[in-house]
């Protein structure tokens, strides 16, 4: 069972942030978001908080003339609540990073191309189990002017492959289980000139029980 809330540990680290988002981007070069997530299940809830970087390009050479490519790098530290318990030994760390293709399909609609790849690590007994996460989607998403904001909804289908290793005893070889994970990510993003407030839900995500994974972000492009 703490096995098994370990590997829940690092569930929601293990579910991309930003990248899945089908935003399209600001005409600046570079972004910085800070990040938080929450994942509420039956018997524990994972909180993380953490820091993204993102940088537009335009690459015509690689990716076509018109489109934007963005590359991403983030760092993110978890924690693990249970009821009645501590969580001082039940820590997650990720690091990811991810290129996102973005095409304007039409004048207020994108379509993006999304590959990623994280490291992750969750504390525990015997010893600390290692995540390595390859998630892939293709998402739609709109820009919608209302007055002074710009309203940016999207929705994102993504597969995930995902390779755990973990120890069963300190003595025991080290195990490996790989398997592939399908989810859905929706949500919206409200910008304000260089300033954006982004909101996302995770469905279906089975890390972490088919709970919904709630995160956001504060980001800026400079």
């Amino acid at each position: 069972m703490r096995r098994r809330i370990l590997a829940l540990a690092a569930g929601l680290a293990a579910a991309p942030l930003r990248g899945q988002a089908c935003v399209a981007p600001h005409p600046s070069g570079h972004a910085a978001a800070v990040d938080y997530g929450v994942a509420s299940m039956p018997t524990h809830a994972q909180v993380e908080a953490g820091f993204t970087y993102g940088r537009r390009l335009d690459a015509p050479t690689w990716i076509g003339s018109g489109n934007s490519l963005i590359l991403e790098g983030s760092w993110h530290n978890g924690r693990l609540d249970i009821p009645g318990g501590t969580s001082a030994d039940r820590a997650s760390l990720r690091a990811a990073t991810a290129a996102t293709v973005v095409t304007r399909l039409f004048t207020h609609l994108t379509v993006c191309a999304h590959l990623g790849a994280g490291w992750y690590l969750a504390n525990g007994e015997p010893g600390p189990s290692r995540f390595l996460d390859v998630p892939v989607g293709v998402g739609l998403g709109a820009t919608v002017p209302v007055g002074g904001l710009v309203v940016l909804p999207f929705v994102t289908p993504t597969v995930s492959y995902v390779a755990e290793y973990r120890r069963a005893t300190t003595t025991a070889p080290e195990i490996a289980d790989n398997r592939r994970d399908l989810a859905l990510t929706y949500g919206a993003a409200l910008r304000v000139g260089r300033l954006e407030v982004r909101g996302a839900w995770r469905l279906r995500d089975q890390r972490v029980q088919q709970a919904t994974l709630f995160r956001m972000s504060a980001l800026v492009w400079f």
